[in-house]
């Protein structure tokens, strides 16, 4: 665990202000100057080696072996750069002084300096070299790579959205993405984390009064729109009514266009099937689709159905708006086109029988979200009741809310500590926050009402070097520092309430059982498989497996 508490950042580096946003920002309008800068520790130039002051020490110990003419294991004393930031130049004179302190050099068969001597080259030597060493040893600030991004904003406002592949890609050092040095920053990546700070922000916010209504849809098949194109070409319909896949076909997929999300959010996925012509297992993948132009395909999971009577499998996954689920079958083929030839009614060959699919949801966890109680508790805020109340009841209708409030800021400036302290990964006081009360402030003064100007503010906190970047204080970690390395190493997002208890009982830094312990936790989390993905990818270079995969119907795997 000690590795955990080197800071790195032993020099002095300049701060990181808060970025100063001019009057142009607004919701949807990025502002005219914002960056963040990678900052790296600097001291004074290194100092060169004295070697004016050790000539008595070489004269009587050293040039015999080393001047310029003898030049022993390639060592010339005459003509060695004294210029301690240059690295090479560093090494030999660190060696030089390991050496002579370890009494490796004079060697054996020479008169050994007195310890007097010694003493003096040491004090004469000791100090430019840790010098040297302390200005080459800082380190860049590291930003959030984004992966890490996208868990942290989904992790702290209770949200799901694909934030990482809309930034630009990170650069990598030795194929990983947590290399600081690699983690460069542009105004095209600060335009996108503003729209992300307020796509996450529009997600996060309730836009009703209550969850939405969690229904239950049983889709089959046969039953499905378009079926009647395929039933007995493609797919073949069993006596017991459910339809068989052969193969893994391109057209028409397993895609089922009743069993559809009609609203984001969690759903349970029960398939009831099973091994149709066939006295093993059946293996099949469930994933989702969606009409939208370039939207991806997760899947899901991979799962297999018995022969003989009818079972269900289940499974609970998030799925987008508008996402269907899709079944394929894996590992059977009709290599010998026998279905063509002969038609699919008369193919002896295993196949995937699926009796129906059920869809429950959205299942909803929490409402509103975590991150809109962040944003809004100790606010008033209530729903705008229309002119004409039968408006309620229109299955277009979409509330309208707003903020009540006598006193703007006075509300405003402990919702914005509690929001930054939590963004942060610290505790913040109103200092810390004065840039964005001020933001917030200019925003009322051209006439948004509290809540976008509120939003500002917020979308600003998220854009801040504060949360982009991983802040650490020169030295010695402190806890803080230490629960964010540990958490973003374990589960790849920020602290969760018991790391941030621990860090402010000071428990990280003062009790090493405390420290493994929360490791431990974090291991044992769901978000540890964060870490094993993204580890590996970096390690085994698995995040490009599918281009190197061969196609299983190709070479009959």
């Amino acid at each position: 665990m000690d590795a955990f508490r080197a800071s790195t950042c032993d020099g002095n580096p300049p701060d990181v202000k808060s970025p100063l946003l001019s009057n142009s920002f607004s919701p949807g309008f990025l502002p005219i100057a914002f960056s963040a800068a990678l900052v790296t520790s600097a001291l004074d130039a290194a100092p060169s080696a004295p070697v004016d002051k050790l000539s008595f020490f070489f004269e009587k110990h050293c040039y015999e072996c080393h001047d310029d003419l003898t030049t022993k294991a390639g060592l010339d004393l005459y003509s060695l750069s004294t210029d301690l930031s240059d690295p090479e130049s560093f090494a030999k004179w660190e060696r030089i002084y390991d050496r002579i302190q370890n009494g490796e050099m004079p060697p054996r068969n020479r008169p050994n300096p007195a310890t007097g001597e010694k003493r003096i080259f040491s004090d004469i030597l000791s100090l430019p070299l840790a010098q040297a060493h302390a200005a080459r040893k800082g380190t860049v600030l590291r930003r959030l790579n984004n992966q890490e991004y996208e868990n942290t904003i989904n992790d702290l406002l209770g949200i799901r959205l694909n934030l990482a592949e809309t930034l630009p890609e990170d650069g990598r050092a030795q194929g990983f993405d947590t290399v600081g040095e690699a983690l460069g920053i542009s105004l095209i990546q600060m335009q996108r984390y503003l729209e992300a700070a307020n796509e996450a922000l529009d997600a996060a916010i309730a836009k009703t009064t209550a969850p939405p209504e969690r229904t239950t849809v049983v889709a089959t098949y046969p039953e499905t729109r378009g079926a009647e194109k395929f039933l007995g070409d493609s797919w073949l319909k069993a006596p017991d009514g459910a339809v068989v896949f052969f193969r893994e076909i391109g057209y028409p997929t397993g895609m089922l266009r009743e069993a559809e999300a009609k609203t984001a959010g969690y759903y349970r996925i029960k398939i009831t099937g099973y091994a149709y012509q066939s006295d093993k297992p059946v293996i099949f993948s469930v994933g989702g689709t969606s009409f939208a132009r370039g939207s991806k395909k997760p899947r899901w999971g991979y799962f297999s159905l018995p022969p003989g009577k009818p079972t269900s499998v289940e499974l609970h996954v998030w799925m987008d708006e508008r996402f269907m689920v899709e079944i394929t079958p894996k590992g059977i083929y009709d290599q010998q086109n026998l279905i063509r030839q002969e038609g699919i009614a008369n193919y002896k060959g295993p196949g995937l029988a699926i009796s129906s699919v059920e869809l429950e949801g959205p299942i909803v966890h929490e409402f509103p979200t975590r991150g809109h109680q962040l944003i809004f508790e100790g606010i008033e805020r209530k729903e705008v009741e229309p002119s004409n109340p039968d408006q309620k009841t229109k299955p277009w209708y979409v509330p309208e809310f707003e903020v009540i409030t006598a006193d703007p800021t006075g509300t405003v400036v402990p919702a914005l500590t509690r929001f930054a302290s939590a963004a942060f990964r610290r505790e913040v006081d109103e200092e810390a926050i004065a840039p964005y009360v001020i933001l917030f402030q200019g925003e009322l003064t051209k006439g948004f009402p509290f809540e976008e100007a509120y939003r500002t503010a917020l979308a600003a906190i998220l854009c801040s070097p504060e949360f982009l970047y991983l802040r650490e204080p020169e030295g010695r970690l402190d806890d803080n520092a230490l629960a964010a390395r540990l958490s973003y190493f374990l589960n790849r997002t920020l602290p969760d309430d018991g790391l941030k208890s621990a860090a402010a009982e000071k428990l990280l830094t003062t009790s090493p059982e405390a420290l493994r312990s929360h490791a431990d936790r974090l291991m044992a989390s769901v978000h540890f498989a964060r870490f094993i993905k993204d580890f590996t990818d970096g390690w085994l270079d698995l995040r490009d497996i599918e281009f190197t995969s061969p196609d299983l119907y190709t070479f009959n795997m």
